[in-house]
């Protein structure tokens, strides 16, 4: 999916308008976000799904993962100027 997220995004984002019920197309548009670095958008992408436990649970591992990516970076820099 990498570097064919432009594609795979309108592709499920078709899928999502012709069939609403569709499991995939929301995990799909969530993680090319996600590959985009837009968390807040990848997390309201997977929670449109029909099915609200696995991209639930995706979406707070997206959540945490961004806070650990930050808390790294402001580590990273606190050890930089130091």
């Amino acid at each position: 999916m990498l570097g064919y997220c432009p594609e795979a995004q309108s592709v499920a984002s078709v899928i999502v308008r012709m069939d609403f019920t569709n499991v995939g197309a929301p995990n799909v548009r969530g993680l090319c976000l996600y590959s985009e670095d837009l968390i807040e958008k990848a997390v309201q992408a997977l929670r449109m799904g029909p099915d609200q436990r696995r991209p639930a649970l995706l979406a707070e591992r997206l959540k945490h993962l961004k806070q650990r990516k930050k808390m790294g970076m402001k580590h990273l820099k606190k050890e930089i100027t130091s």
